[in-house]
């Protein structure tokens, strides 16, 4: 029998313990796992609520409450779980109202197996589609906020004294003027202070018009001057906006100087049709085919805004599905704080392969035992450049809070000693 369950909870409500038993047998086969059988819709709800299940069978005749009053009460408080009914022919009627009140399917008795097993697959793959929407819904609330860059005005990711420096900056007149700067930069002759934050990012604040300031930028960097700003709110609007802008390198690595850019609009069509293919292929075990279209999907995608969201959605297919695996995460990077890693679209699309055959390889065991070799490596090849945890992570693939637990408990030194010690050498 196909394995479609993932370790999903249901729970069986049927007053015919024949019923429940055959119901068990198969929904287990199939790699459910059963979590409760109840005898009366009353004893369901209970169990209902000690074990919380993605899916719920009931029968729809039971004595006490009977199925769509079992349905109808845990619709006050849950609309998330699936519903199944079971029902016979005198009742399909009675099936269809229930529908209506948001079951999610029915099944006729006597109970075909192989129809059973259809249904459930068809409610597995609603589960894990609400599960990414919902994963997405929430990233797009963090990126319309905000929240998923650094607090660029804080400490410890730029310079300590940029609060004082910027509250003098914004008493300008004429406002204020953000350059950011992505790349090899020499600002040896720039007369404003320059501050390097993660990621190989500048940020100068000036008086000055932009074509003065992109004057001193050369071929081995990107530049973005932002518009006039008169307070931190606006200084936030062009940071967040410079670095979309910024994205542009990877469609035009010629241009290196952005004075105005346009922010283009996502082709959801195109994004969503390929998405729905990669959970295609992914539910299949058609790996290689997946990471083969990879560059395929990269170069069609033409503009930043497809390839931000086109992560954003890789990030629901597949970073999600890192939380489950100790020491591989990468859910809580924003898909332009992941772009920033990378100069170039080639760059990233072998990155992502390379990312996505270690997710779906059966020997997650072997990748954790690999990691503290994988960042020693990064680091013997990496450490005269300005190295932190986050900037780890997203090249060794794993989260910057079990680098550092795992490193220590490997190698005997934290992750900066050994840094340190390698500088030192």
């Amino acid at each position: 029998m196909l394995k479609i369950g993932n370790g999903y909870k249901i729970l069986v409500a049927d007053d015919e313990p024949i019923i429940r038993e055959r119901l068990k047998l198969n929904i287990e086969k199939a790699g459910f796992k059963a979590v409760g059988m109840a005898e009366t819709g009353l004893q369901a709800y209970e169990m209902y609520e000690r074990t919380k299940p993605d899916i719920i069978v009931s029968d729809i005749s039971m004595p006490g409450m009977n199925g769509a009053e079992l349905l109808k009460k845990i619709r006050e408080t849950d609309q998330q779980v699936k519903f199944i009914f079971l029902t016979g022919y005198s009742e399909f009627e009675y099936a269809m109202s229930a529908l209506k009140n948001n079951a999610s399917d029915y099944l006729m008795k006597p109970l075909d197996s192989s129809k059973l097993i259809e249904v459930l697959k068809k409610l597995v793959d609603e589960i894990e589609e609400e599960a990414e929407l919902e994963y997405l819904k929430r990233e797009n609330s963090i990126i319309k906020e905000g929240q998923y860059i650094d607090y660029f005005f804080s400490t410890g990711e730029i310079h300590s004294e940029m609060n004082k420096d910027l509250a003098q900056a914004l008493l300008n007149p004429e406002g204020t003027r953000m350059l950011m700067i992505y790349g090899q930069f020499d600002g040896e002759e720039i007369e404003d202070e320059i501050y390097p934050i993660e990621n190989d990012i500048y940020l100068i604040f000036s008086k000055k018009s932009g074509t003065d300031l992109l004057g001193h930028c050369t071929s081995s960097c990107y530049a973005g001057m932002g518009g006039a700003c008169h307070s931190e709110k606006e200084l936030r609007a062009s940071f967040l906006y410079l670095r979309r802008i910024l994205l542009h390198r990877f469609f035009s690595p010629d241009k290196h100087h952005y004075l105005k850019g346009v922010i283009t609009k996502v082709d959801k069509a195109q994004l969503q049709e390929i998405n729905l293919r990669n959970r295609k292929l992914i539910q299949e075990n058609e790996i290689g085919e997946f990471i083969e279209l990879i560059d395929t999907d990269l170069a069609a995608l033409k503009t930043p805004a497809n390839l931000e969201y086109y992560v954003y959605l890789m990030k629901g297919l597949v970073f999600r599905k890192l939380d489950k695996i100790s020491g591989i995460m990468l859910s809580d990077h924003s898909p332009i704080w992941i772009l920033e890693q990378f100069s170039t679209l080639s760059e990233f699309g072998i990155w992502l392969k390379e990312l996505v055959q270690k997710t779906m390889s059966e020997n997650i065991a072997e990748c954790e035992l690999e990691l503290s070799i994988r960042v020693k490596q990064y680091l013997k090849e990496n450490y005269t450049m300005a190295i932190n945890l986050k900037t780890i992570a997203v090249n060794v693939f794993a989260h910057p809070n079990y680098i550092s637990t795992r490193f220590k408990e490997d190698v005997g030194l934290s992750v900066t000693e050994y840094l340190c010690s390698l500088r030192l050498e």
